[in-house]
């Protein structure tokens, strides 16, 4: 075994490998921490200038076009779709009243065979069944928010 005396020297010359090997890693990482921020710059730099020439405000308003082209349609849809509703909503009201009035003119006794056929399948084609009672509310789909 080794003194000391002669073991000194090995460990400053391995400590001083140590610290050198320390100091290049923190340089290293230094330069790439600072090439990365370069290249990130740059890059965000030629982003804005293409956004500013003429070809970048090109495409810019191509998307912007395009982008207010979607969004009417989807009004429109929207607007075609409360219109649907609201004459479901009518149709069933209608259905309901013609079939409340049909039974209440069967329960008088006034309404013949065919016009009760024609009352049934007037419901009957709405999806609505000749035997609904007269305390029974008819579905009503509901209307869509215009927001």
């Amino acid at each position: 075994m080794q003194s000391t005396d002669e073991q000194k020297p090995v460990i400053e010359e391995q400590y001083d490998q140590i610290l050198k090997l320390k100091r290049r890693l923190l340089v290293a990482t230094c330069v790439a921490a600072v090439s990365t921020a370069a290249f990130l710059g740059i890059a965000i730099l030629l982003g804005v200038t293409y956004l500013a020439d003429g070809s970048g405000s090109r495409v810019g308003r191509r998307e912007a076009e395009m982008q207010r082209m979607v969004a009417q349609q989807a009004q429109q849809a929207q607007q075609v779709a409360m219109q649907q509703t609201m004459r479901a909503n009518q149709l069933a009201q209608q259905v309901a009243a013609q079939q409340q009035t049909g039974v209440a003119q069967d329960d008088m006794g006034m309404m013949g065979a065919g016009g009760s056929a024609a009352g049934d399948f007037g419901a009957d084609a709405f999806g609505a069944g000749s035997s609904m009672a007269n305390d029974e509310e008819p579905v009503v789909a509901p209307v869509p928010s215009t927001e």
